[in-house]
């Protein structure tokens, strides 16, 4: 008689089998194995030593090999109880799947079989490192030192998924640093969860369960977390990327790990799917004391810190990011590329294409050469700038082949016609009245300083604004956005009166070609506002707010914007209750939707400050010494709106008759005035008012005078001009031109 088979020497799935099909002696068998997994135990070639990690099915142990070699490896095993049908093929799937792999930055599998109790276990190189953002902040490791440490993750999980392997898992636990040669060399670890992307890993075909949640919900991408009839692709593993490196960039994930772990499945897949994350610069400003803990590790002070994740790196982390995959980037090597292109300052694919942004990375890579080569760039690209939003919707039409063609005809001749206008120039010297006009949303309103508006910029300027009439024939949107940019220049230089006839014309050709209700036609009638005000600027106001609100929603960032514009129209024209409510209802709105420290919400907390000072509100002063603080910290000193946030808080305590705090913030706030905006600038007259007014009133030197005389000659308010005269003790003409920007 044949003595019956001990199930304990069967293979796993011969055993999985029979223990599905319900045998009795596998069950007695499972209950009655011992346990091979203890410090001393051996398991083929291999002795425990201890146990360094444990998954969701398989324990990892320390193990030593003494033959051929003598070395320590990491050897993993089923857990006991586990070895299922389904848990044994994954386990020989991640088998398989690391044994397709051969890159320096890939654990690599050294030799696997089965254990004396039938479960499988499989052995790899022993890889002695620390999670791959403990390590980074545990060395105080910078934003560029960070990326150079990151890029070598992308690459592995390419080569991957050229091997036909997913990772679905990556995360900090799963990509460890080691160092060789004292330089931090990072390798990809634990395969558990990989899935076959196009061939069989397995004898068997593996297949995830419906409705099985595989995965760490934080990592994890919408697709992978929906678990609906979309399979995921390559794409789930850049999502998982993209979280990494906000991570390693923010020290938190796009959404935080604890709200998910306490949320259900169904919440979850809602917040994956729908709630889309903050940029990393705007995390950063949201974090409050940890801010500078960030920072700290990081190396950098929080202000810089933020600044360094402005542009590039937002649009980055944001591509990698997107919900929905189509939009991402198609490949872990793509997103190492436009990382590899902002180290070198080259322009990335996820940033606008525009002419200044371009030739900014051309100028910081070729120093020497940048001067020269200056204005020809500017002539070829400057035209690119001004098509940049027709070349967006050329793009949207891609699908219609002839559309294509035809749009991008007519932007090229666009083009070629606005090349003379020097936009990139028109740009760089605009560096304060775009914060306060809806031109600044196409991006966050605080970056960059602005240069020095030098006697030859507002020439310039004048020269191409006469030549605009009739330059563009038939292209009524490309002569649209010239007119605004030569308005926002103006308007950056003070001459405000100047700019109007501009953006009279830009919103006719506008509601001519794109019709009255067109976002477009919205937003030229809001930048018009601001400057014509009374009846009629209130009216195109609250126009765009409704037009916008309708389109875009009521708590979209331009939605927003356009109320702060609504807010400030009615407060010009005497309304201070309606103001004041619609202020702080938007102000309330921003601070909840973008974050506390978003240039928006900083814009409009400091107009409202500003109204606050002047109407005699108590909260004037802190209103200020926020937005002052905040600037301090997100912007370089010179920076117009620092300036400007400086001289706010400094009016108010002058006028609270504490001169001797606020002699400094002027003396301050005035050489930056005087460097970047020129003597003739509203903000520089009225910053050289206060000074003057914080100094002794018989100051004997002649500076006071000075000053005073300086604020009479610049473009400012009726208000700023009586109180200097009066001040002087010189009645003056009261007929003297104001600035049509500043009345009030």
């Amino acid at each position: 008689m044949t003595e019956p088979e001990d199930p304990a020497t069967q293979g796993p799935l011969i055993r999985a089998a029979r223990e599905e099909a319900g045998d009795p002696a596998v069950r007695a068998s499972a209950a009655a194995a011992p346990s091979d997994e203890q410090p001393g135990a051996r398991i083929g070639r291999f002795k425990l030593l201890q146990r360094i990690g444990e998954g969701g099915f398989g324990t990892v142990w320390m193990a030593e090999q003494r033959e051929p070699v003598q070395r320590k490896v990491a050897l993993k095993i089923v857990k006991l109880g586990m070895d299922s049908k389904q848990v044994v093929a994954r386990f020989e799937a991640e088998r398989q799947a690391l044994a397709l792999m051969d890159h320096p930055n890939i654990a690599r599998v050294l030799d696997g079989g089965l254990a004396p109790s039938g479960r499988p276990y499989f052995v790899m190189e022993l890889v002695r490192g620390v999670p791959i953002t403990e390590y980074c902040d545990r060395n105080h490791l910078t934003t560029e030192e960070r990326l150079r440490v990151f890029l070598p993750v992308c690459r592995a999980l390419q080569h991957a998924h050229q091997k036909g392997v997913l990772h679905r898992d990556v995360k900090p636990s799963n990509v460890l640093v080691t160092l060789h040669d004292g330089v931090p060399f990072p390798k990809v670890i634990d395969f558990g969860i990989a899935k076959a992307l196009d061939r069989e890993l397995t004898s068997r075909t593996l297949f995830t369960e419906f409705g099985q949640f595989i995965g760490t919900p934080e990592y994890m991408s919408p697709e992978q977390a929906e678990m609906s009839g979309l399979d995921v692709d390559t794409r789930s593993d850049v999502y998982s990327l993209g979280v990494l490196l906000y991570e390693l960039l923010t020290g938190s994930t796009p959404i935080e790990g604890a709200r998910l772990r306490a949320a259900g499945l169904a919440e979850i897949q809602r917040i994956l799917r729908e709630e889309e994350p903050p940029r990393p610069s705007t995390r950063l400003s949201t974090l409050g004391a940890e801010r500078s803990v960030v920072a700290a590790d990081r190396g950098a002070a929080a202000g810089a810190l933020g600044r360094s994740l402005r542009g590039d790196l937002d649009w980055i982390v944001m591509k990698a990011l997107e919900k929905d995959r189509t939009r991402r980037y198609g490949s872990a090597e793509a997103l190492g590329e436009d990382l590899r292109r902002h180290l070198e300052d080259e322009p990335v694919e996820a940033g606008p294409p525009g002419a200044l942004y371009r030739l900014r990375k051309l100028a910081r890579r070729h120093r020497g050469g940048s001067l020269v080569a200056a204005g020809m760039l500017a002539a070829l690209l400057g035209g690119a700038a001004l098509a940049t939003r027709g070349l967006v919707e050329a793009r949207r039409a891609q699908e219609q082949a002839m559309m294509a063609r035809q749009l991008a005809e007519h932007e090229a001749a666009a083009a070629q016609a606005a090349n003379a206008f020097f936009v990139d120039m028109l740009d760089a010297a605009d560096p304060l009245q775009r914060l306060y006009s809806p031109r600044s949303l196409d991006g966050h309103p605080l970056r960059g300083a602005g240069v020095a508006l030098a006697d030859s910029v507002p020439a310039m300027i004048r020269q191409a604004a006469a030549s605009v009439d009739g330059a563009f024939g038939d292209r009524p949107r490309t002569e649209a956005q010239v007119r605004e940019a030569l308005a926002t220049t103006l308007g950056g230089c003070g001459l405000y009166d100047e700019a109007i006839p501009h953006l009279e014309r830009a919103l006719a050709l506008r509601t001519a070609d794109q019709g009255p209700d067109h976002p477009d036609t919205l937003r030229a009638g809001l930048f018009l506002a601001a400057y014509v005000r009374g009846e009629r600027g209130e009216a195109l106001a609250r126009r765009a707010v409704e037009g916008l609100s309708a389109q875009l929603g009521p708590e979209h960032a331009e939605t927003l914007a356009a109320a702060r514009g609504l807010a400030r129209m009615l407060y010009f024209n005497g309304d201070v209750a309606a103001a004041r409510a619609l202020f702080e209802s938007t102000l309330a709105t921003q601070a909840r939707v973008l974050g506390p420290e978003h240039g928006d919400t900083l814009v409009t907390r400091h107009l409202l400050s500003y109204a606050a000072h002047w109407e005699g509100w108590p909260e004037a002063e802190a209103l200020a010494r926020d937005v002052h603080a905040a600037t301090a910290r997100l912007l370089e000193d010179d920076h117009p709106f620092a300036v400007a946030a400086r001289a706010q808080l400094a009016w108010c305590l002058l006028d609270a008759g504490r001169a001797d705090e606020a002699g400094p913030l002027f003396e301050s706030a005035l050489a930056p005035c005087r460097r970047v905006l020129g003597d003739e600038h509203w903000l520089t007259g009225n910053t050289a008012l206060g000074t003057a007014l914080a100094l002794p009133a018989d100051d004997a030197s002649g500076r006071r005078d000075e000053l005073l005389r300086l604020a009479l000659s610049a473009r400012v308010s009726r208000a700023v001009k009586e109180r200097a005269r009066a001040a002087l003790g010189d009645p003056g003409d009261q007929s003297t031109r104001s600035s049509s920007g500043q009345d009030r």
